[in-house]
């Protein structure tokens, strides 16, 4: 009997311990789930949720299944929320109201959000992370304002250590755009084409970076990992950089800018600083490939009191441009300090490198070296009101 007495009692420990358990497995969609919403919230585990329980009306993959599901997280930890094969139609943008949320698709031939109307996908937040998704805008809009991914871009303290990883992005106004004062995003391993303005878009950040001595809000820091990323068929530049040390390396970039007459923000890409803008320095542009896009491959623009300068330029290929291989210009700014070292400039319509300054604008003390510099149609490399020029070891 004493025997018999300790095995029902271990019974009933372990149904309280089952029933225990059953209260925190996430099951509900709906009205069903707001009671354990509010459990969850009070959290601090790790947690991993199926977006597709949580759609408002049952079978409906839209925004508010991400939404429910990312109100269910706890809210600290790290909470992943999955987004299984599918096509979702976001009617709002998700906006990420808390760091740490992963938004985990099933893969790019798998889970589809489309966006049809003028707003952005996904606001992200600190530590956000959005990978394996494809994400479809609507470019037939008029005045299209959309994103696949931004930060809302209106300023306070930096978003940070957002990740952007292995998504397709098509048809946006602008496929990814950091927005203002955001720091330390990586931008890795996605294909972002056939957007109406900019492929990606790397805005200043007028802020400080606790604790970086090179970042006071005077130097305008990115300090974002662009790698490895393949970008084509945008209507404007393929990447649009407007802050200061930033990487970007190992991209592909071709056929951007359009198809119509060269001109200005049709480029593979872009470094520019105005005015208004803050400086576009020290950034490095390292084993990208580069070719057949609208205007120039690559750009170093310093406009009316902006700063470019010491910026690294080093073992990238770029060909077959519609106008030069790399242009670098002020046009009232300070373009300085930059250099241009072990690339291959070849096949573009204009120039391989122009250094071109005018209306009073400082282009000084540009290094030239150890590229090889050949067959393109106006010459390989022109000089103009630009000093302290050092052009050597060019083949």
């Amino acid at each position: 009997m004493a025997i018999l007495g300790r095995t029902l009692i271990l019974v009933r420990v372990i149904s309280l311990f089952l029933t225990m358990l059953d209260l925190f497995v996430v099951t509900g969609c709906g009205s069903s789930h707001s009671a354990l919403t509010h459990d969850l919230s009070t959290t601090s585990s790790s947690q991993s949720i199926d977006a597709g329980n949580f759609c408002t009306t049952a079978g409906t993959l839209d925004d508010s299944c991400v939404t429910n599901a990312i109100h269910a997280c706890p809210q600290s930890g790290t909470c992943s929320v999955s987004l299984s094969a599918g096509e979702y139609t976001f009617s709002n943008p998700v906006v990420l109201s808390r760091a740490g949320v992963v938004i985990s698709c099933a893969g790019v031939n798998s889970a589809t959000i489309t966006v049809p109307g003028n707003y952005s996908a996904f606001i992200a937040n600190t530590n956000t992370i959005i990978r394996n998704c494809h994400f479809v805008g609507d470019n037939s809009l008029i005045t299209p304002h959309n994103h696949a991914i931004d930060s809302g871009g209106t300023g306070g303290i930096p978003i940070t250590g957002v990740q952007i990883l292995s998504n397709d992005i098509e048809r946006f106004d602008v496929g990814i755009n950091t927005g203002l004062n955001t720091a330390h995003w990586t931008i890795s391993g996605n294909t972002i084409h056939d957007n109406v303005y900019e492929g990606m878009l790397l805005g200043a950040n007028t802020y400080g970076l606790a604790g970086d001595t090179q970042c006071a809000a005077e130097d305008n820091c990115g300090k974002h990992s662009i790698i490895n990323n393949i970008i084509f068929g945008n209507g404007r530049n393929g990447i649009d950089v407007n802050s200061s040390f930033n990487d970007i390396e190992d991209n592909t970039v071709y056929q951007n800018g359009g198809t119509g007459p060269v001109g200005s923000d049709r480029n593979g890409i872009l470094l520019y600083s105005v005015s208004g803008v803050g400086s576009v320095d020290h950034n490095v542009v390292h084993s990208n490939t580069i070719y057949s896009n609208n205007t120039d491959g690559l750009q170093l623009g310093g406009g009316v009191g902006g700063s470019v300068s010491f910026n690294e330029i080093t073992n990238n290929n770029i060909y077959s441009n519609g106008n030069d291989g790399l242009h670098v210009v002020s046009g009232g700014g300070q373009v300085s300090g930059n250099t241009v070292n072990s690339n291959q400039v070849t096949l573009n319509t204009k120039f391989g490198i122009l250094l071109d300054a005018y209306n009073s604008g400082e282009l000084n003390n540009t290094m030239i070296t150890n590229n090889l510099i050949k067959n393109n149609t106006a010459g390989n490399i022109l000089v103009l009101g630009a000093t302290g020029t050092v052009v050597k070891g060019n083949n």
